[in-house]
């Protein structure tokens, strides 16, 4: 039996990957009506005003039907409303269109990007129409939460009563144009990881439109119209990126990293798409950046792959070195296949291990050349900053983590703050509880004036839990219980009252 170590103790501790994804909805999530959540311990804090918005899957089984990836379990949305002191909860299924088919036949009836369906070739070969599983990330635009999932366009949902309001096509920009795009049938895909700027009106996202010779779709957001412009920048190879920079300038940086795709097998059925993606070793790291004119430049980048990148920002130095700026990245050293995410579904560690580290690069274009470093010794992921700051210089960023002396494990069981201008960590341990994402809420105008929330997972108690830190010292603020284990989702956003 595979075990994760308690870097106090150093003693063998049980935590197996099934029992870590049983977080992540194994066994499904039901759903919450509006209801008070009762506080373990701690207080709310009282200046906390607005609502936290949290999206992942809710259950990574459909009917019988065992998915083999992380990216396919049924989006599964959670509202929390914080005012004056207390906190309110409720969640439910985001009911899309192929949700609620699968609900009505009680079956799966769409193959998704991880899992194809039972039936072997007949049911899987040629079937381009994958489940857009909502999933991702939610987003604030006129009005509605979009729900994100990168392979299409977005779903719409009520920000109040969660209730399913229909397809986002950003004014008809997000239609299908395409041969293939039409016959996938999820609109143009929008990535789960859009940027905002302050002091930038618009919201910047990115979109890979698949086929033979892969788009870039550059996407500018009016997020209180909703209208979008898109650009399009043909790509020489295929790629599959998931995050990208953006800083105050306008310049959107890109990791292209080196990735093989073994189409066939995927389109015969005999392989679920993401099980075409391959790790490349001979592949080079492109850098992409477009400035704010959309025009591009490119620069050799180091190998590896990363999921996250939670900054970039313009660097503003005396020295006459060109144009310069910083992306801060959780980099892995390859590429995770589905193999890997097969292996943690299924009682097993990935075969070698994904341990990401936060990675400082700094991109110099005059002289095409990118010097990388390492910001942290522990491994994290799932990262965060201050919103004020995104795009900017920032000192700080948290995340999930685990120390160097706690290796291997099948996920992270601490929160961690990195200052990246000392270069130290500041390191919370909370085993045996699971962590999600942090979501930083300010409370004033210092950078690390404000609080984390953030969900966990008791796999002791079977407990559901919201944390709330404070930013500033990791100390625990309150402790709220759930009323059901529910999944601990992918990412979140915060709406202040005064937005």
């Amino acid at each position: 039996m595979e075990v994760a170590y308690c870097e106090d103790e150093k003693k063998p501790i049980v935590i197996t990957p099934a029992e870590v994804f049983n977080a992540m909805s194994r066994r499904g999530a039901q759903g919450a009506l509006p209801q008070d959540l009762s506080v373990v311990s701690g207080a709310v804090p009282v200046e906390l005003s607005g609502t936290l918005f949290r999206v992942g899957p809710g259950r990574l089984q459909n009917y019988g039907l065992e998915y083999d990836h992380l990216f396919d379990g049924d989006g599964f949305v959670q509202r929390f409303s914080f005012s004056q002191g207390a906190a309110r909860f409720c969640s439910s299924y985001v009911e899309t269109p192929q949700f609620t088919q699968e609900k009505r036949n009680g079956k799966p009836l769409f193959r998704s990007f991880g899992t194809n369906l039972p039936g072997g070739l007949f049911r899987n070969a040629f079937r381009f129409n994958l489940k857009n599983a909502a999933n991702t990330t939610p987003l604030m635009v006129n009005g509605d939460v979009l729900m994100l999932w990168e392979g299409g366009a977005p779903h719409r949902i009520d920000p109040q009563s969660l209730a399913y309001r229909g397809h986002w096509t950003g004014g008809g920009a997000l239609r299908s144009r395409t041969l293939v795009e039409r016959i996938m049938g999820n609109g143009r895909p929008f990535s789960a990881h859009p940027k905002r700027i302050p002091g930038i009106p618009e919201v910047f996202n990115f979109g890979l439109s698949p086929g033979l010779r892969q788009r870039l779709l550059l996407y500018r957001v009016n997020p209180e119209t909703g209208s979008v412009k898109v650009s399009e920048t043909v790509l020489p190879r295929l790629t599959f990126m998931h995050d990208f920079a953006v800083t105050a300038s306008g310049m959107r940086v890109f990791f292209d990293v080196g990735v093989a795709f073994h189409l066939l097998p995927a389109f015969a059925g005999l392989i679920p798409p993401a099980a075409s993606i391959r790790e490349d070793s001979n592949a080079e790291t492109i850098i992409r950046v477009f400035d704010k004119a959309d025009q591009q430049h490119i620069v050799p980048g180091p190998s590896g792959y990363v999921f996250h990148i939670p900054n970039g920002y313009d660097v503003e130095s005396e020295t006459e070195t060109g144009t310069e700026f910083i992306v801060d990245a959780c980099w892995l050293q390859r590429f995770p296949e589905t193999d890997d995410f097969h292996a943690m579904l299924n009682d097993r560690f990935p075969r070698t291990p994904l341990l990401p580290t936060l990675t400082r690069h700094t991109i110099n274009l005059t002289k095409n050349l990118v010097r990388s470093e390492e910001l942290s010794e522990y491994s994290l992921e799932l990262p965060a900053i201050n919103p004020a700051f995104q795009g900017r210089r920032h000192r700080y960023i948290w995340g999930v983590a685990e120390p160097p002396t706690r290796r291997p494990a099948a996920t992270m069981f601490g929160i961690a703050k990195v200052d990246t201008d000392s270069r130290s960590t500041r390191y919370r341990d909370y085993y045996p509880l699971i962590l999600g994402e942090p979501v930083f809420v300010a409370s004033g105008t210092a950078e690390d004036q404000g609080y984390l929330l953030l969900l966990a997972f008791d796999p002791q108690d079977s407990q559901g839990l919201l944390l709330i830190l404070r930013a500033e010292d990791l100390e625990e603020v309150a402790r709220l219980a759930l009323p059901e284990p529910t999944p601990l989702g992918f990412h979140g956003l915060w709406v202040g009252d005064e937005e």
